[in-house]
Formats: structure tokens, C-alpha cells, sequence
């Protein structure tokens, strides 16, 4: 009887313990959207976008970023894209198909400053730009450069939705690809962006023609 009552005791622990360690392997493999808790003292707000996508395509300067918008680590949803003007930085999230953003967050700043915990996972809601959607599928968040240093690093967190028959059958957290990954044990990444310079060749070719004109008036007064 003693026997019996020492080897159901062990199993009991036994089973106490796995079940411990299931549930802190699933703890650490939820989602970090579960329950975000946005900092509002870590807010910056922004004026809203009034630029279109044509105009904010038209008047980039250099090179547009665009990379891939991946759901639930590899499910491709839709872009990230970052171009700037003479003014502004312009950051557009774009999903596709049934695919609908709910909410978005984002970094733009220095490396030193990207608020991750001490495990080195990301702090989403110490982002300091936050969105809630009623399920768009085009966001732009638009940054004065003067608040920028001229080369940055941008992590472009979201959390989507994917609808079937008119009805949400699942929802994701999405980051926008990057060739930086978060040292913590959170999948993730950042990337580096540089300011790009704006050429004068408009300008330039308005002084060209207003020369033209003057010496065609030049002429034609001879």
C-alpha cells in the first residue's frame, strides 16, 4: 500500500510538471498581440495623411523601400513601403486578397531607442505611432523628417484579419520584413532606412527653359 501511494504521488507531480512546462512553452509561443497595452505618455501624434498614393509616388525622392508584409511569420499579406520627400517620411502598409488590417504600430527612430524588453523582444505598445481600422487594407503614416535623424532604423508591426463570406475567420500579427531580427525569442524584424536625397533637376530645367526665353526675347528684340 506504501508502495502504491509513493508511485501515485511521483506520477502526480510528474504530471504536475509537464503540465507546467506546456503551459510556459505555449506562454511563450502566444501571440505578442494577445494584449496590447498602448503607452499613451509614448504616443506621438501625427496630422493626417492627406497625400495620395500617386502624389506620395510621384514627389519621392531616390529610392522607394518596398518589402514584404509577412502574417504569422511566413504568410505573405501585402508590403511595407518608405519613400520620403524634401518634407516628409511616408510609411505605407498595403495588404491584399481576403486580407484586412485591424490595427497597426509602428517604430521610427534610432537602434539604441527601439523599446524591446529585457529578454529583447519588442515592446509593441511603446511604439510610439498606433492605428486601430475598421479593416482597411491601406494605411500611410506620415513623419516630418525634422524629427528624424538622417539615418534610421523602422519596425512595422500590424495585426490583420482575414476575412472569408464577409466573416473573420482568423486574425495574425504581421511585421513588416527586415534584415534585422529582434535578439529576444519573438519572431520579428527592423530595417535600416536612410533619407534620400532630392535632385534639383526640376528646378534646374525650369531655369533652363526661363534662360531659353529670355534669349529668345533677346533675339527677336535684335
Amino acid at each position: 500500500m506504501k508502495k502504491f501511494t509513493l508511485l501515485f504521488s511521483f506520477i502526480f507531480l510528474f504530471i504536475a510538471f509537464y503540465s507546467c512546462e506546456q503551459q510556459i512553452e505555449m506562454n511563450t509561443l502566444k501571440s505578442i498581440d494577445a494584449n496590447i497595452t498602448i503607452d499613451k505618455d509614448s504616443q506621438i501624434i501625427l496630422e493626417p495623411t492627406t497625400s495620395t498614393k500617386e502624389e506620395i509616388e510621384n514627389n519621392s525622392c531616390g529610392e522607394t523601400s518596398v518589402t514584404t508584409l509577412f502574417a504569422g511569420q511566413h504568410i505573405d499579406v501585402g508590403t511595407v513601403t518608405v519613400s520620403n520627400d524634401e518634407i516628409n517620411l511616408f510609411i505605407t502598409y498595403n495588404v491584399t486578397g481576403n486580407w484586412w488590417l485591424t490595427e497597426t504600430h509602428l517604430y521610427v527612430g534610432s537602434e539604441e531607442n527601439l523599446p524591446l524588453n529585457g529578454g529583447g523582444n519588442p515592446v509593441i505598445g511603446h511604439f510610439p505611432y498606433h492605428g486601430d481600422h475598421n479593416q482597411t487594407q491601406s494605411n500611410t503614416f506620415t513623419i516630418p523628417l525634422d524629427d528624424l535623424d538622417s539615418c534610421f532604423v523602422i519596425a512595422a508591426h500590424a495585426v490583420v484579419a482575414k476575412k472569408e463570406n464577409g466573416e473573420i475567420t482568423s486574425t495574425e500579427t504581421a511585421f513588416g520584413f527586415g534584415e534585422n531580427t529582434f535578439s529576444g525569442n519573438r519572431w520579428g524584424w527592423y530595417s535600416n532606412f536612410c533619407e534620400q536625397e532630392c535632385d534639383d533637376d526640376n528646378s534646374d530645367d525650369d531655369n533652363n527653359d526661363d534662360n531659353d526665353d529670355n534669349s529668345d526675347d533677346g533675339n527677336s528684340d535684335n
